[in-house]
């Protein structure tokens, strides 16, 4: 099976939300204020969610040490960690 799903920043989604709703669990978004620079954690959990019969990380072959790709939670933070950085890069230019 293939799927895509779309992430729309404009109205406020990340991709911890996007991961945790997709595979019916708990993940924690931690990210950094812009403005103060204090830590921040928001937890979303659809662990309620109805559906979802099986959820995995296909790891690419030659990665499957890398445990960090196959945590869900660290995978999507990095995602989302790397976007906010290209983004910020894109604004000082």
């Amino acid at each position: 099976m293939h799927t895509h799903s779309h992430i729309q920043r404009s109205k406020g989604q990340n991709a911890v939300a996007k991961a945790a709703y997709i595979s019916a669990s708990k993940l924690v978004y931690k990210t950094t204020c812009h403005e103060t620079g204090e830590e921040i954690s928001i937890t979303f959990d659809f662990t309620q969610k109805q559906g979802v019969i099986y959820s995995k990380i296909f790891v690419p072959e030659g990665f499957e040490d890398a445990a960090w790709l196959q945590d869900r939670e660290q995978l999507w933070n990095g995602a989302e960690a790397r976007e906010k950085e290209r983004i910020l890069g894109l604004h000082q230019k």
